[in-house]
């Protein structure tokens, strides 16, 4: 609603320093849009000086740290306050590996997303349940769009939800690891009594 404060963020590890250029210009430029908070959780701008959540300023930016939360539950509740989330990830080895665990996370809360054109991120269709960019501009671009459209953030945000509940789940997913799970690392079948105690360890 017209009025309401819209609040952008980043949550992450420390690990994370070497994607933030592709965010923090398109920070920079919501930092301008009236009625908008910045939130980081994990890294922020000034983390090599000072840990303490409160509020910082960086380049221009005002935002609010709000510190690293250990507990899982705890931190999906803490980043609901969020209307938007990025989720930048540089070309780079490390990130190779990267899963879409950010964007399960956030769509749990029915959060928009701004997040980078990659491997980690195919099951995101690109402008129904998320945003993907490839360039600072390109972030910047669609961090400012969500943020001005409250309607969008929406719809994007409740398709997103639907998705992960509809294809992501532990009940979608314990077929394929219970078929993993089915033969040893030589290739011999492992008994369904086996495979099944392994799955629920698993779970």
């Amino acid at each position: 609603r017209e009025g309401e404060t819209v609040r952008i963020g980043y949550c992450g590890t420390r690990t994370h320093g070497a994607d933030m250029p592709l965010v923090m210009p398109g920070f920079a430029e919501c930092a301008k849009i009236t009625n908008t908070e910045i939130l980081f959780w994990g890294w922020h701008p000034k983390w090599k000086e000072a840990t303490a959540p409160r509020a910082y300023e960086s380049q221009g930016i005002r935002y609010k740290y709000e510190g690293q939360i250990n507990d899982l539950h705890e931190f999906v509740k803490r980043i609901g306050v969020l209307d938007v989330a990025v989720a930048p990830l540089a070309t780079t080895e490390f990130n190779a590996a990267k899963s879409p665990q950010k964007w399960f996370e956030h769509s749990l809360n029915r959060t928009a997303m701004v997040l980078s054109d990659s491997p980690a991120y195919d099951c995101v269709e690109h402008g129904v349940t998320g945003f993907k960019a490839k360039t600072a501009e390109e972030f910047t671009h669609y961090m400012r769009l969500l943020v001005e459209n409250a309607e969008l953030r929406r719809q994007m945000g409740e398709a997103a939800r639907h998705a992960v509940m509809t294809r992501h789940t532990v009940a979608q997913w314990g077929q394929h690891w219970r078929r993993a799970l089915s033969v040893d690392d030589v290739g011999q079948a492992i008994p369904a009594a086996v495979n099944d105690a392994g799955l629920r360890q698993v779970l």
